[in-house]
């Protein structure tokens, strides 16, 4: 997968026109230019470490994703049974989906939905800095502290689910 990014991104720098930025890699090469106008160190180095970066953590990330949306759907037929009849009733058996047939799957995409909430894919949120002096349950988050959110605690919470 490397090489294949790599071949990619050097064919998009020989490549590159200025005038046509369809996507993130064409953007981020025109900052490139840019900031070299302006003798910024930043060069082409830096757009396959963030390709790199993308690809590698969204691959792991829709791998696991599909793993346990299997599982799920071994442990509950009658969930896969619906999901199948909606697929079958909007799309048909003789193509494959796609993004246009996604506002016509919604029970597919609550089922998926639910997997991602109950895999706990990504543990907590953002750092976050409290803007001001908060209470909560008991205890108080003075003003600028940093806070991480254990998304566990919500995607679990049986009064909101």
């Amino acid at each position: 997968m490397r090489k294949e990014l790599a071949r990619n991104v050097k064919e998009r720098v020989n490549n590159y026109d200025a005038d046509n930025v369809e996507d993130f890699t064409t953007a981020f090469l025109k900052e490139v230019r840019r900031s070299k106008q302006e003798d910024k160190a930043f060069d082409e180095s830096h757009l396959q470490m963030t390709m790199t970066d993308i690809f590698m953590a969204g691959a792991i990330d829709i791998g696991n994703n599909l793993k346990w949306s299997l599982l799920y759907l071994l442990h509950y037929p009658e969930v896969q049974e619906k999901c199948f009849q909606e697929i079958k009733e909007h799309i048909g058996l003789e193509r494959r989906p796609t993004m246009m047939d996604k506002p016509n799957l919604p029970y597919v995409e609550a089922m998926y939905s639910e997997v991602l909430r109950h895999t706990d894919a990504v543990q907590t949120g953002m750092p976050y800095t409290v803007p001001c002096d908060v209470q909560f349950m008991g205890y108080t988050f003075p003003e600028g502290v940093t806070i991480i959110p254990v998304l566990n605690s919500v995607l679990h919470d049986q009064t909101a689910f």
